[in-house]
Parts: structure tokens; sequence; C-alpha cells
């Protein structure tokens, strides 16, 4: 019973002499829609398939991005060209597409450009949903990390 008393009491004075805490902020996000920003290439291995060089020259691999997004046709990027090791992270900026990340699949899928001489090679493919999407999202797998950024409009 002493106990009990003694709870009622601590619990009393501790309500009675606490700072008032400031009311919770609403989220600055709020009624805002996440868009895409930017995909980088943070890591990528230095030969391709068959340990054979990205392209003929030695030079880095010519990267570009195909975008699916649910069941939509892809959106394909421009290539930035002989991206060594040196060059990394690679950065594919989104700012102006005004792609908003829907509740859908998003694939991602990193090609190095071979034309006009053999076809494109894929390199990579990354999958997540566009809504619960971490900030960043930070695919590693192997020796390939990828790590995608929104922005909030």
């Amino acid at each position: 019973m002493k106990i009990k008393i003694l709870l009622a009491l601590l619990l009393a004075f501790s309500l009675t002499n606490c700072e008032k805490l400031a009311p919770l902020e609403p989220s600055q996000n709020t009624n805002k829609i996440k868009y895409l920003d930017r995909i980088e290439i943070v890591s990528y291995p230095n030969a391709g398939p068959g340990g054979t060089n990205w392209d003929p020259d030695s030079t880095g691999p010519d990267m570009y991005l195909d975008i699916k997004i649910g069941t939509k046709d892809p959106q394909t990027t421009e290539v930035i060209y002989q991206r060594g090791q040196d060059d990394l992270p690679v950065i594919f900026s989104f700012t102006a597409a005004n792609l908003p990340l829907t509740n859908e699949v998003w694939s991602v899928s990193l090609y190095d450009n071979d034309r006009p001489e053999s076809p494109d090679q894929l390199m990579h493919t990354i999958s997540f949903s566009g809504a619960n999407l971490s900030n960043p999202f930070i695919s590693r797998n192997g020796p390939y990390n990828i790590a995608v950024y929104y922005k909030y409009k």
C-alpha cells in the first residue's frame, strides 16, 4: 500500500513540475508529393561480363538508364559517356522531369551503350516501390551500389 501511495505522489510531483512541451510541429512535407530527384551510380564492377572491358577502347562504360514505372513504357535517359571508376558517382538528374514517386513498382535498369558496334549491355537492374522509398534508397548488390534520391514538391 505504501508503494502505491509513493508512486502516486511521485507521479503527481513529476506532472506538476514538468516543463510544458511545445506542441509538435506538423511535418513540413504534409500534402507534398515525392518526386524523383536523381539516381547516382556509386559503384560498379571494373569489368563487364566474362571479365572483359566495358568498352573496346578500355574506357569506362557509356551509361544510360531505362526507367519502367508499373506497366508504362520505359523512359530512357541520355547517355553519359566513358565514365570510369575515377568518375564516380555518375549522376543522372531528374529535377526537370517531374516524375512523381507513385506507389507502383519502379524498375531501373543500367545499361552500357555500345552502339553502333554491338548491342547494349544490361549492367544491373534495381526495383522499388516509389511511395515507400527511404531518402536515399541505396541498393547494394555485389559490386553495384546505386542510390535513389527524391525531393518533396
